[in-house]
């Protein structure tokens, strides 16, 4: 049985851990609000510049615009991942999708965002392309744009095909899925002829001004749906281990003082029992 200063010691350990835990919640809760509150004014935003762009693309075919086509070059795969673990089965879901996506795609190019990320593929040495190093919930229009600007210009200049990003969605509040997106080329092309508009000089020249922002519109939402997924799913798992914390706490505060009690009545009876002997 454990003595008095050992349970003490444990107890000790363990609202220290709670500490952390809660800390940790309590940051990730505050991160998750903040993504949550902007996304839906953000995809408002794309989903109407995603119309403009559906009507300068009513009236441009496939030869028109290279954005629209494949090409001869390699398929690639940019996977998301988170820079921390503590998020429950976030990166493993992600990362396991991905393995297999590697090991079914030989031949194909990888890229990848997050610590998480690059370490999985350099202990399993898998190959990849290229790593991007930032943080994800710093993510903003320039940040976006640079690595929208990377992958297309490597799409005009053949030499990727196809670009897939893989990340993970929330779905509620309890669930969340793998997701896979086509990013290039463009996947869907517009029902609309675009009305009465005209556009100067041409609608291709209007398109190619327009691809930048459109292009980091896109990166865009897909990084701030999977830093809310991440925190979403750190928050699950800190008030998970902070519960467990809690439950802990009250057992062993049981148990030391019972170990407490006995101890003082063990003490009683012997001294009653010296006196008797006396």
């Amino acid at each position: 049985m454990p003595t008095l200063k050992e349970i003490k010691g444990r107890i000790k350990s363990i609202n220290d851990t709670l500490k952390i835990t809660n800390a940790m919640y309590l940051i990730s809760s505050t991160k998750f609000r903040a993504v949550k509150s902007t996304l839906p004014a953000f995809n408002e935003y794309f989903e109407e510049l995603e119309k403009n762009l559906g009507g300068i693309m009513a009236g441009i075919t496939e030869n028109e615009c290279r954005y629209l086509c494949e090409n001869s070059g390699p398929d690639g795969y940019l996977i998301i991942a988170s820079d921390k673990g503590l998020c429950g089965d976030y990166n493993k879901s992600v990362l396991r999708f991905a393995e297999e996506t590697v090991k079914n795609n030989p031949g194909c190019r990888f890229f990848l965002i997050g610590e998480k990320a690059k370490r999985f593929f350099d202990k399993r040495n898998l190959e990849y392309d290229k790593s991007f190093i930032f943080d994800l919930g710093d993510t903003d229009a320039n940040t976006a744009g640079d690595i929208a600007n990377w992958f297309f210009k490597e799409f005009s200049e053949e030499k990727l095909n196809k670009l897939t990003v893989i990340y993970k969605e929330l779905k509620n509040d309890l669930t969340s899925k793998v997701i896979t997106k086509q990013v290039l080329p463009l996947n869907s092309k517009p029902a609309s002829e675009g009305g009465t508009f005209e556009y100067y000089p041409t609608r291709q020249e209007v398109l190619e001004s327009i691809m930048p922002v459109y292009s980091a519109a896109i990166f865009k939402s897909i990084m701030l749906t999977a830093f809310m997924c991440e925190q979403n799913a750190r928050m699950t798992a800190m008030n998970s281990a902070c519960n467990n914390a809690k439950a802990m706490l009250e057992e062993l505060t049981l148990t030391y003082n019972r170990t407490r009690q006995n101890l003082i009545t063990q003490e009683i009876s012997e001294v009653s029992g010296g006196r008797k002997r006396q």
